[in-house]
């Protein structure tokens, strides 16, 4: 079997067309990847400094990236947000009165520890692609 001039012109055209999709394809999944990693800078900050992040952190990042924040959002539900109500210390009341904690110093490492636990596991979540 024999190519002519058409015939290569026409397979010409094909792999251009071909190449054309495969790249365009392989652009936007790298700016998707781009636009990921920029949203997850703030939070891993955040989490990095052992700064509390917040549910309108989630919020946010869930606008930004959509539907691939949603294990990021399990995980802060489910072990994150559980260690944010946990107090470790004494505080100040209503009269100004500062109050010793009611712990024990083993039950205060316990919180401690629970809270470290969330935090790495939401950290290891945010982790870049």
């Amino acid at each position: 079997m024999q190519f002519d001039e058409l015939d290569t012109l026409l397979i010409s055209l094909a792999m251009l067309l071909l190449g054309g999709l495969i790249g365009h394809k392989l652009a936007l999944g790298r700016d998707k990847r781009k636009e990921f990693n920029n949203s997850m800078i703030q939070i891993r900050k955040k989490l990095i400094n052992k700064i509390p992040v917040s549910k309108s952190d989630i919020d946010d990042l869930e606008i930004h990236v959509g539907g691939e924040s949603s294990k990021i959002r399990v995980v802060f539900e489910k072990y994150y947000l559980p260690t944010l109500s946990l107090c470790t210390g004494g505080g100040v009341d209503d009269d100004g009165i500062w109050h010793e904690s009611p712990l024990t110093q083993e039950e205060i490492d316990d919180i401690l520890s629970q809270k470290e636990i969330a935090r790495k596991k939401l950290l290891d979540a945010c982790k870049f692609k």
